[in-house]
């Protein structure tokens, strides 16, 4: 007795009807409450209405043994268990689930292990032991279940590079097929066949090799049906008035826990199409013998009709099937799964796909007949073309603008990889919050005709087969068909490879930081592990990213190229699409400056502009009706903007200004004027008012709005904070805000760069996804709320100031040293430079000091016409001589369409690209046949780094930026004093070395890792950036947020007590009013405050780094000047206080060591004044304690004896002053021992140098 499905018994069960369900009772109770998967061995069904089933009456155990199939797989799915272990109450489970969880946790275990450890050596012909150990544990499988190892050997040889896996295939196939044959039942004339298959299989690459070897595989398991169904259509055809005899009952059916693949492999090559059963009527069949009915063929349809109706025929079959599992699995995913089990009591799961393959073999059929040619199998980048434009938007099909191929029958290249990023940007906005793999993602593959088998995305790009192309040759006097290489093809792929792959990092490290990036243990480790693969640094990666075509604007390569050179036209002569994305970043730099904002983007951009266009983002499209644009408004109700200051409109737009002026009003443009002109052109009197982006003129109750110029004033703080994306009023930012800043960057961009609304949507997508995991974000936080903890150190100073607040009780650290950090440390952008010494930032925005210069620097080789000196363009004649005389300002590019005759003899419009030539007026300039030549004028300075770039910038400066923090924050005081454990017989301290370099290794090490080691910070550059300072009237009073009960201003002290008004302090406290100012500023001003550029300036005076004789000399004989000297002024600990700071040297190695040095002496020095300031919170330090504290610092070798001087000058704690403070005491407390021990310290002290 061949084995039966799960719970087989010899005992006849009791019939449970279908239609009633299965009853609780009938349950395995060990597997839990409404399981359905332990239904009572051997339930039979019921006879149906319609009569017998066809082979007698059938049990229930086929579609038990699927559901046991599905349950395994769904508990292993849940809880993957290794070999050996298994769920709890697994004894109790029948013997034969147990059986099939077994081998279920057999297969998969050797699917992992061959798919993990099938990796050749060296020698691509060797085998290594744990590779053959790995195929053997596959190949266990085979005799049990040829099926199971044709998968998981396909999936394990796709894993291999074709070198790789063509000697493991091609050595195995024909023994793996001759083991399949040797225990197959079947006749000589099938294994013949089958042989012939297997050796024509060998002809092909690896992975199509496996797939064939799975699909003979299977076809020899099916082979024994497939000829007795061939045998009984052939007694039909001869018996023409007789119904075909019913097959013989079987006495136990063997149950199949596979589920059979259909295949049209062995459809017979002669004889009539097969017989059709019509699909079951809705109700019960007549009465009489029941049987099923006799087969007919289906109506006379012929074409695209009978398609249609095969199709339609086979999903009212689906849909049948998925109802009757249904009826009796509650869980309809399972029933999904397993549906096909019965077909209304008359057809098994096998005699289902048997039926539907039937009618797919006929749809095949009828396509052909009608010459439309189905693609089961793409052999070329043709077929999958044609795959694509049979299943997605009409754009891409022939005759359309998009067309994937052209009239020659070759791939458009430029149209595929429009495509391809179209539905790039679709699987990332369907759920742009999860991690998404582009090359397997279904997405992004095309289905195949019949079956629909998805090809992924990862084989059409690494199949080399579909990449090739053909080329005819004469070998021998006969002409040979071979394969050629197709430069534009081959240019295609390595671009979608890039594009796809850096895409997929950036977005994926985007949402991976996204959710870590609040702790910052967890921050750090997640942008460690973004960085240790360098995405941004290594190779071109990051030009490549800037440097990306448009696929839609023309270019002077555009003209030049012909067909099948889209690809290489695109590559050579645009970048639109990278500028794109450039712009997109410089704005997401600079979201907190107006001016800055409107030099990337235009003042007229969308961003500023009350309205911008409703769209539909998944498709790509923005929304029109009825021609004209659907506008949207600012979101009224997340605006920061009350509600009086938009009782009409928000702010007017040059369209409205220009709707007034025709009206008979007519504004003054430029400076702000006090009147405005009527219709008459006189001068009217008018009310004139600012508000947010423009100046509003009030005339007879109507208001008409004005563009402010920069010297006019600037926009409204809250319309700077509302358009800033990174900060909000809580922790996070009002999701719809930042959806609706998006999308008016998306359609600024969109207008400024020239692009389509699809390449804007990715060009912003590519920009926003950096912005995180390289700090932008964290630092544009302008309120500091820093939800990210990036924020806490890029915006220090910020942060210290929000968490001081009484409110908040929280902690911020010393208060003495709150003034000279403004930040700890710079984000990826600001911090990292180039082989050529440029920031990264400064290669987005392509410039500094605040200057936009990305219309100046391209990223790439720029294509142009020859110019003359004065930027004219030159023209030639045929003979290459210039034409005297003839020359234009600029040229534009557009397409014309022209009726010509195609081959077939009908008339159809072809596109092509042309060029007009414009003088400075913009009028046509006529040039006859003369033509101007292309010039290639290659980037002076390409964007290269050093490839480790990024890895190395966590440990030596993200990291040790937050050991600085918590020093600060938390640590706050050194302690070197307790360093010192007492003094020998000489008066030489005697140091606690274990403690001293601990303190070495903590906050001296960060700091100079951070500052120096870290070599690639520029402190001289100066871009634009910001800081949020506190309000001071003219007497430099802080000025509270609150304002009395009076509604007078309010005045705190420096520790933020409200004072009265006579100056005193009061008990109760408030926050001062705080406002951001940007402005340029170098790196250096940009980090520290003048408490700590003092002490840097002293370390830059002491190591001879200032602008000196010699440099003046030399300048002068060379012409330059390279005296560098910034005047900085702030607050220190409540006193206003400048310093300059000499940056003539700072490119040395040594101005680096003076920084680090500098910022140390700051700290030590605040920890000082902390503890000898009488209204500090830490131990008051007497002189003694003092002394201690500098003996470590100096005979630990941390500072030299030089720099403590410093600290003691700027603390006050000179040897001499201590000295008159102790004697001083000890003249109070009349003992002249005490005099004598203060002198023998100074004498000691004066003698060592401390």
């Amino acid at each position: 007795m061949k084995e039966r499905g799960i719970g087989s018994q010899n005992s006849q069960p009791e019939l449970i009807p279908i239609q009633s369900g299965l009853t609780q009772e009938a349950l395995n109770p060990t597997l839990g409450e409404g399981d359905i998967f332990m239904a009572q061995e051997g339930v039979e069904v019921p006879q149906s209405p319609q009569g017998e089933v066809s082979g007698g009456p059938r049990t229930v155990e086929d579609t038990v043994s699927h559901l046991a199939r599905a349950r395994v797989k769904r508990e292993l799915d849940q809880a993957p268990l290794p070999i050996g272990e298994f769920p709890p109450g697994f004894g109790k489970w029948p013997t034969e689930l147990q059986g099939a969880y077994k081998g279920e946790q057999r297969e998969r275990a050797a699917k992992q292990v061959l798919t993990q450890q099938l990796v050749v050596r060296e020698d691509p012909h060797a085998i290594s032991p744990s590779q053959q150990e790995a195929l053997d544990n596959v190949r266990a499988i085979l005799p049990e279940n040829p099926e199971a190892f044709a998968e998981s050997y396909v999936r394990a040889i796709d894993t291999l590079s074709q070198k790789r896996a063509e000697p493991i295939v091609h050595g195995e196939a024909i023994r793996l097929v001759e083991q399949v044959l040797g225990s197959a039942d079947i006749p000589e004339e099938s294994r013949k066949r089958f042989r012939k298959r297997a050796e024509k299989a060998l002809s092909q690459t690896p992975p199509e090799t496996t797939r064939s070897l799975r699909r003979i595989i299977k076809d020899v398991g099916k082979e024994p049906q497939r000829l007795e169904k061939q045998s009984e259509r052939r007694t039909a055809r001869q018996t023409t008035q007789e119904p075909a005899p019913k097959p013989a009952q079987a006495e136990e059916p063997v149950v199949s826990t596979q589920v059979v693949e259909p295949t049209v492999v062995e459809v017979p090559p002669s004889g009539p199409p097969p017989r059709l059963p019509p699909a079951p009527p809705a109700g019960p069949s007549p009465e009489g013998e029941g049987e099923r009915p006799e087969e007919v063929s289906p109506a006379p349809l012929a074409g695209p009709e009978k398609r249609n109706w095969l199709d339609s025929d086979i999903r009212a079959m689906g849909d049948q099937m998925r109802k009757v599992i249904g009826e009796f699995i509650p869980d309809p995913s399972l029933a999904s799964e397993v549906s096909g089990a019965h077909y209304g009591g008359n057809f098994s799961f096998e005699e289902m796909q048997e039926e539907i393959a039937k009618r797919r073999r006929v749809i095949a059929q009828t396509s052909e007949e009608d010459g439309e040619r189905l693609i089961s199998v793409p052999q070329s980048l043709e077929d999958i073309a044609e795959l694509v434009m049979k299943r997605s938007d009409p754009k891409w099909s022939r005759g359309h603008e998009r067309a994937l191929i052209n009239e020659d029958g070759k791939v458009n290249t430029a149209h595929f990889l429009d495509w391809a990023r179209n539905n790039m940007f679709r699987v990332h906005n369907f759920n742009p919050t999860s991690g998404v793999n582009f090359f397997t993602d279904q997405g992004m593959g095309v289905k195949t005709d019949i079956y629909g088998s998805v090809i992924s995305f990862y084989e059409i790009v690494f199949t080399e087969s579909y990449w090739l192309d053909k080329e005819t040759v004469n070998i021998n006097n006969q002409k040979v068909i071979r394969p050629a290489v197709n430069e534009d093809y081959k240019k295609l792929k390595d671009q979608l490879i890039t594009e796809v792959f850096l895409f997929m990092l950036m977005r994926n490290a985007h949402i991976d930081y996204y959710f870590s990036r609040a702790d910052g243990k967890a921050m750090i480790e997640k942008v460690n592990g973004i960085f240790q693969t360098n995405p941004l640094t290594r190779s071109n990666f990051f030009e490549f990213i800037l440097s990306q075509p448009s696929l839609t604007k023309l270019s002077i390569k555009d003209l030049e190229a012909g067909k099948g050179k889209e690809m290489e036209a695109k590559l050579d002569g645009n970048f639109y699409m990278g500028e794109a994305v450039r712009r997109a970043l410089a704005s997401y730099i600079s979201i907190y400056d107006y001016g800055q904002l409107a030099e990337i983007l235009g003042k007229d951009a969308i961003l500023f502009k009350r309205d911008y266009q409703e769209s539909k983002a998944q498709e790509g499209e923005l929304i029109v009706e009825n021609g004209v644009p659907k506008l949207k408004p600012i979101s009224a109700d997340v605006s920061p903007i009350k509600a009086k200051d938009r009782e009409k409109e928000w702010f007017y737009t040059a369209e409205d200004v220009k709707r007034l002026a025709q009206s008979g009003i007519t504004v003054v443009e430029g400076h702000l004027k006090k009147y405005v002109l009527n219709r008459y052109n006189k001068p009217v009197k008018a009310d004139i008012s600012k508000t947010n982006l423009y100046t509003y003129v009030k005339i007879k109750g109507e208001s008409v709005a004005v563009e402010l110029d920069p010297q006019d004033g600037k926009p409204l703080e809250d319309y700077m904070e509302y358009i800033n994306v990174f900060t909000g009023p809580g922790p996070m930012p009002d999701q719809r805000k930042v959806v609706e800043i998006r999308e008016r960057i998306i359609q600024s961009i969109m207008d400024k760069c020239g692009i389509p609304y699809r390449e804007a949507q990715l060009a912003e997508a590519w920009a926003f996804s950096m912005t995180h995991f390289t700090g932008v974000a964290a630092r544009n936080d302008t309120h500091s709320i820093a939800f990210d903890f990036w924020t806490r150190l890029q915006n220090l100073r910020g942060y210290r100031l929000r968490q001081k607040a009484e409110k908040r009780g929280a902690n911020y650290g010393l208060k003495h040293n709150m003034d000279g950090f403004k930040r700890i440390g710079f984000n990826f952008f600001e911090g990292a430079r180039d082989i050529r010494l440029r920031s990264i930032q400064e290669i987005i925005l392509g410039g500094t000091g605040g200057e936009i210069g990305i219309d100046k620097t391209p990223v790439k080789n720029v294509v142009d016409y020859e110019r003359d000196e004065n930027g004219l363009i030159k023209f030639f004649d045929q003979n290459g001589n210039e034409i005297s005389g003839l020359t234009a300002t600029n040229y534009e590019l557009y397409e014309e369409a022209n009726r010509i005759i195609s081959a077939d003899g009908k008339e159809k419009d072809v596109k092509e690209t042309k060029v007009r030539y414009l003088d400075g007026s913009g009028n046509v300039v006529e040039v006859g046949q003369n033509h101007a030549k292309t010039k290639i004028t290659k980037v002076d300075k390409p964007i290269e780094f050093n490839t480790d770039l990024q890895r190395q910038f966590i440990p030596n400066h993200l990291q040790t930026g937050a050991e600085i923090y918590g020093f600060i924050m938390e640590q706050i005081e050194t302690n070197f004093a307790d360093c010192v454990t007492g003094y020998d017989n000489r008066g030489n301290p005697i140091l606690d070395h274990e403690k001293l370099n601990k303190l070495k290794k903590g906050i001296v090490h960060d700091l100079r890792y951070m500052i120096s080691t870290w070599s690639e910070i520029n402190f001289t550059e100066k871009q634009l950036d910001w800081e949020r300072i506190e309000v001071r009237d003219d007497n430099r009073r802080l000025i509270a947020k609150k304002k009395d009960e009076d509604d007078e201003t309010q005045y705190l002290d420096e520790d933020w007590y409200i004072l009265d008004s006579k100056g005193n302090r009061t008990k109760e406290r408030d926050e001062p009013e705080l406002v951001l100012q940007s402005r340029p500023m170098t790196r250096l001003e940009s980090m520290f405050g003048v408490g700590a550029l003092k002490h840097i300036q002293f370390e830059i005076g002491k190591r001879k780094l200032t602008y000196s004789k010699k440099d003046e000399k030399k300048d002068k004989d060379e012409g330059k000047n390279s005296r560098n000297v910034i005047v900085v002024d702030g607050w220190n600990s409540g006193k206003h206080e400048t310093v300059e700071v000499d940056l003539s040297h700072a490119d040395s190695d040594e101005f680096k060591i003076a920084v680090w040095k500098g910022a140390l002496e700051y700290l030590l020095a605040s920890e000082v004044t902390a503890h000898r300031s009488w209204d500090s919170n830490l131990a008051h330090w007497s002189n003694s304690e003092v002394k201690r504290y500098y003996d470590a610092i100096v005979d630990g070798e941390v500072l030299t004896s030089d720099e403590t001087g410093s600290i003691r000058k700027e603390t006050k704690t000179e040897t001499s002053r201590l000295l008159a403070q102790d004697m001083t005491f000890a003249t109070t407390a009349g003992g002249g021992a005490g005099i004598l021990k203060s002198l023998r310290q100074f004498f000691a002290s004066a003698i060592s140098g401390k």
